[in-house]
């Protein structure tokens, strides 16, 4: 049976809510809500805004087939703003294996996507003008094979970004060094690479 659509995201990507005031005045953390949809009890669906790469981010994950959303309506490259989709928070999983976090938690989230029709819309950050208010952006919608173009779809488009930090992380000549490792050495560590690999699995 083929798996789901799915993306992979990083805890760091997502976010449950905000902090309010209440009447009291006093700060309280708000869970993100669907407007609409509720659950069978009554309550509001829980949401989760996930951030999305960075354009420059994408085009290292996919390339010359990363997602452009291109200048909305006003002009406003919508590239160059950060940027959110929803989805209801009992569609992230934790993978199976992984990296934790101190408290246990994956640090690698997967999204699964049960209608292959569903769109989403994508939400752009404001940012302030010469006259001292904030621009809006238009949102843009788009499909799920736009979605599996914006974030990685499989696990060797995580390594791909993985190995991309790492070599922007070293530089040229650390990423060098470690190209060159002796025959032996690398044999050595190959099953630890092997085993880390493995632990983004559905």
């Amino acid at each position: 049976m083929p798996s789901k659509p799915h993306v992979y995201v990083s805890e760091r990507q997502l976010k449950y809510g905000r902090y309010v005031r209440d009447g009291n005045n006093e700060r309280k953390f708000e869970n993100y809500t669907h407007t609409r949809l509720k659950t069978s009890d009554g309550q509001p669906v829980p949401m989760v805004h996930v951030m999305l790469p960075s354009q420059d981010k994408r085009e290292k994950i996919h390339g010359d087939k990363a997602h452009s959303f291109g200048l909305d309506k006003n002009g406003i490259d919508l590239d160059t703003r950060r940027a959110y989709i929803q989805v209801p928070a009992a569609k992230v999983y934790d993978v199976s294996k992984g990296a934790k976090d101190s408290k246990g938690r994956s640090k690698m989230k997967v999204i699964y996507i049960d209608d292959k029709d569903a769109r989403f819309n994508v939400y752009f950050e404001g940012q302030k003008t010469s006259d001292g208010r904030f621009d809006r952006p238009e949102k843009a919608n788009i499909g799920v094979k736009e979605l599996q173009h914006v974030f990685p779809s499989t696990r060797d488009e995580v390594k791909k970004l993985r190995t991309q930090k790492t070599q922007d992380k070293d530089g040229p000549q650390k990423a060098q060094s470690k190209e060159r490792k002796p025959p032996a050495q690398e044999q050595k560590k190959a099953p630890q690479t092997q085993k880390r690999d493995s632990g983004i699995s559905l």
